[in-house]
């Protein structure tokens, strides 16, 4: 069953639960355009593309950020510059994996799964470094071309931002809705329309962490934030470097894509943390804002049907379901360890 069409026919999932419950140039110097990357004076030029412009506070910071650490790490052997044609075309991009769900819906488990089925942030990586996770990432990315790396992250327990009151799961009916990945599946399976990109046209919107939110003043557009509703994976965001540019770098330029992404998803996952218990306090105390944990019969209603929305992920094929399984099984296996709570626990 397509994904679209699957999600028309889950919206009734809500009305049982009811009843249970009751995308600027990157680099701050030329953006010169090459159609291929290039090597000239012991100097490799590779392509760079995000999603996230100039203006978008954080996201665009952390991609130039990247660039410029993959130039230093290298010794400036490799010289980053902004791709002119678009991801398709760039040796390295910037993004998140909800964006490929088109290409294969088992990318959602490398981004973040909604409700109560997502990994943290840091146990995210955890299962990508010990428990099998990037084994079964590369896999699946090759088949499109790429190698990924997990390089930054939106932030833990995202909180669903609204322009009014939600009382029950009929008031997502026909609302507009700013999110994106199975998140935006869930919330479109609740009844509002499809997801809109603009944040500010949207009546409803997943902004990404505290840290995020907060740099897009989105608290001040929205009138409404509900708590402990999204989950705690939040959105991680990846690198994902062109598989025949990979293929042909050398071991220490590897090494060096490697531990630059790796530093920048440590590095967002520190900052978010370390700011977010100050911005939880300024968020809640700003006037005409109502911050509040979600009700129950919404909860209910958005963790059945993340439940349904990840099962029919990982029934798409059989490299889904080895994915899944995988995921799962680690889930389980850390489920006898504190959690990882994040600064609004408790709040």
């Amino acid at each position: 069953m397509d994904r679209r069409d699957f999600l028309r026919t889950t919206s009734a999932v809500a009305a049982s639960a009811v009843a249970v419950a009751v995308p600027p140039a990157l680099a701050a110097g030329p953006t010169t355009t090459v159609a291929a990357p290039a090597i000239a004076s012991g100097v490799r030029t590779l392509t760079f593309d995000t999603p996230w412009r100039n203006g978008v506070a954080g996201l665009a910071d952390d991609a130039r950020r990247l660039a410029r650490r993959i130039e230093a790490m290298s010794g400036e052997e490799l010289k980053i510059v902004a791709s002119g044609t678009g991801a398709a075309g760039a040796d390295l991009v910037f993004t998140t994996e909800n964006d490929k769900l088109t290409s294969h819906a088992a990318f959602a488990f490398f981004a973040g799964l909604p409700g109560p089925q997502g990994l943290s942030p840091i146990d995210l990586d955890h299962w990508l470094a010990a428990g099998g996770g990037q084994m079964l990432w590369d896999d699946l990315a090759q088949e499109f071309a790429t190698k990924p790396f997990l390089a930054g992250h939106k932030g833990a327990w995202p909180l669903l931002w609204s322009k009014r009151m939600i009382y029950s799961p009929a008031d997502f009916t026909d609302r507009s809705v700013n999110a994106e990945g199975l998140t935006a599946d869930v919330l479109v399976a609740l009844g509002t329309g499809l997801s809109i990109a603009d944040p500010a046209g949207a009546d409803i919107a997943d902004a990404g962490g505290l840290l995020l939110a907060s740099a897009a003043n989105v608290d001040r557009i929205f009138s409404f934030a509900f708590d402990r509703l999204l989950g705690i994976a939040g959105t991680a965001v990846s690198l994902n470097v062109s598989l025949p540019v990979w293929d042909g770098l050398s071991v220490p330029h590897r090494t060096t894509i490697a531990a630059a992404a790796a530093e920048g998803f440590r590095t967002a996952v520190a900052e978010q943390q370390v700011h977010a218990g100050l911005l939880h306090q300024m968020i809640a105390a700003r006037p005409g804002l109502v911050l509040r944990p979600a009700p129950g019969p919404v909860r209910v209603a958005f963790e059945r049907i993340s439940d349904a929305v990840v099962a029919h992920t990982a029934a798409v094929d059989r490299r889904a379901a080895r994915i899944n399984a995988s995921y799962m099984q680690f889930r389980r296996s850390i489920s006898n360890c504190p959690e990882w709570n994040g600064p609004l626990a408790g709040a």
